[in-house]
């Protein structure tokens, strides 16, 4: 049975949001964004800050490792928009208008 003293033995996220971003240049044409609430952000995910953190369903691949974008916001929507951006800012980097299956990896629950 859980107790809460049990419960400091878990690793716990609370799942407040999930979007779809409609994104043209995209195999799929869209991508999910889930924001994730956790007030331990900043030792969990090093660098972000604030009580959210968005992350998409996406890795872009690169020659030896795959990179998602995960960014962190004072609130929900903060958490989202960073998160947008910081996708955007991957796209650029591959200099391309259209994603490719071969640029990217489409992630599934319970892996994002």
């Amino acid at each position: 049975m859980f107790n809460n003293e049990n419960l400091k033995n878990y690793d716990l996220e609370k799942v407040v949001a999930e979007f779809i971003v409609y994104i043209p240049q995209l195999p799929d044409g869209k991508m999910k964004i889930k924001i994730i609430e956790n007030p331990l952000v900043e030792e969990k995910y090093f660098g972000l800050s604030g009580k959210y953190v968005g992350k998409t369903n996406i890795l872009f691949k690169y020659k030896y490792i795959s990179d998602g974008a995960i960014e962190g916001g004072i609130t929900i929507e903060e958490a989202l928009k960073n998160t947008i951006l910081a996708f955007n800012k991957r796209v650029e980097k591959f200099g391309q208008r259209k994603i490719t299956y071969k640029n990217i990896e489409y992630l599934e629950w319970p892996e994002y």
